[in-house]
């Protein structure tokens, strides 16, 4: 599916990194602006055992039938999220989210996409919802629920943008 970004993992024969970072290279639009398709990511499997997930947090998880997703960690267990008219609304409050709003905004210019609505919808206990930051293309936490806390493979860390296919100068 073009829609979401597949993640298919990156193996460099011979490295074992000290830290135990997975590496994973990302397929597809649903993540525009901040992580192109082919761009490569490295991912700490590690850091939610020792870190809280924050909003904002940029995150690799598996659905129970194997895909593997990059998404941008949006709702805690508890709260209320809803999407009215392109904005998100937490418990109420409208968020700011400058990572997509160079996007959505050229998109509504363009008129790329209709003003898209998600009902209010809590959180459930153990899980988080995501979104991709390219919301008119991304298939995400408004289409498959939110995720399984014990579904996250781990936190990206770095963001390698793909290499250029152009010749050298």
């Amino acid at each position: 599916m073009s829609i979401l970004i597949l993640v298919l993992m990156l193996t460099f024969p011979g490295l074992a990194d000290e830290f135990s970072y997975k590496h994973y290279v990302a397929q597809g639009p649903a993540m525009l602006p901040t992580i192109a398709s082919e761009d490569r990511l490295t991912v700490d499997p590690d850091y939610y055992s020792t870190h809280p997930f924050q909003r904002g947090d940029i995150l690799v998880f598996k659905l129970s039938d194997d895909r593997i997703f990059i998404k941008r960690v949006i709702g805690f267990p508890g709260e209320k999220i809803r999407i009215q008219e392109h904005r998100l609304y937490i418990d109420g409050v409208a968020r700011e989210e400058p990572y997509l709003q160079s996007q959505l905004a050229d998109s509504l210019r363009l008129n790329a996409g209709a003003p898209f609505d998600y009902p209010e919808q809590i959180v459930p206990e153990d899980t988080i919802f995501v979104l991709g930051d390219n919301r008119l293309n991304s298939l995400d936490s408004r289409t498959f629920g939110a995720v399984d806390i014990g579904h996250v493979l781990g936190k990206v860390i770095r963001i390698n943008p793909r290499e250029s296919s152009s010749p050298p100068h």
